[in-house]
């Protein structure tokens, strides 16, 4: 059997001529390319691309367009669609829902299209995926009953509620400012067999690379560094209104990896959280 990467490089390859990307067809056939199985995989690098036409060529051919399945790229299992949202590609997104992607798969971290979309404030992006799921998802009510056993404190729920999202702490060495989702965009999801639920949209010079989370069997406020497999409790919601900067300065000084407590940070009292 041919070399996995070999094949997908040359797919790439193959589809790299714009004009007339039928005319390859022959070469991935003499390499018994399986649309099926494998064309999903490189569907997903070209929706990475905003690579139109190859797309199409791989979805008329048989590729999966929901395909999932985490490898070194993706190690999360993300779709076509959630790497196009996340990229911010609007043609494509449109492209792939059109053509059958399921707005409503989640890859291992709980994202789903929509929720990557608003993490890198792609607004007009996020507004046409939230068409397409579920309307209870957008819904306060419901949204309330779903994160009822989560046991959210009060102040907590305020802040996601009604903000201010967006706190700032301008003597952190790493970080200055993080902001909060909006209620209805939290994100719920599991690791080993605990839920959690995730709250910062997104850290100064960090974006979404770090997940920080509500924990509702210890109460403690978590965060996961994926890339470098950490994952730890940092403080209660008390401890953590009161000094968000820092403790999220924290993981990037090492903190909690050396078994050392965060060095205070100054919080701009206007946008500090309420109790």
């Amino acid at each position: 059997m041919k070399d996995e990467r070999r094949h997908i490089w040359l797919v790439f390859q193959a589809l790299s001529q714009r004009e007339h990307p039928e005319s390859y067809l022959g070469v991935l056939d003499d390499l018994d390319f399986d649309y099926a199985n494998e064309g999903g995989k490189a569907l997903r690098g070209v929706a990475w691309a905003d690579d139109m036409a190859s797309a199409n060529f791989l979805i008329k051919h048989g590729a999966d367009v929901n395909y999932h399945e985490p490898d070194m790229v993706h190690p999360y299992g993300d779709t076509p669609l959630c790497v196009a949202a996340y990229k911010g590609h609007a043609a494509m997104v449109r492209f792939l829902v059109e053509r059958g992607a399921d707005a409503t798969i989640a890859n291992k971290r709980g994202d789903r299209p929509y929720t990557m979309a608003v993490q890198e404030r792609h607004e007009e992006i996020a507004e046409f995926l939230k068409e397409h799921e579920p309307p209870e998802w957008h819904n306060q009510q419901e949204k309330e009953r779903a994160l009822k056993s989560y046991k959210l404190p009060a102040g907590l729920a305020r802040v996601l509620k009604e903000g201010p999202r967006r706190i700032e702490f301008p003597r952190g060495d790493w970080a200055q400012w993080a902001e909060y989702y909006d209620y209805l965009d939290t994100i719920e999801f599991r690791r080993n067999r605990r839920k959690y639920l995730s709250l910062i949209r997104e850290i100064d010079r960090y974006g979404s690379g770090y997940v920080i989370a509500w924990c509702p069997r210890d109460k403690k406020i978590w965060y996961f560094d994926d890339e470098h497999g950490e994952a730890c409790p940092m403080a209660s919601w008390d401890d953590f209104r009161k000094d968000p900067g820092a403790y999220i300065n924290g993981i990037f000084n090492g903190d909690y990896v050396n078994g050392t407590a965060p060095q205070t940070c100054a919080v701009n009292v206007e946008n500090s959280n309420g109790q």
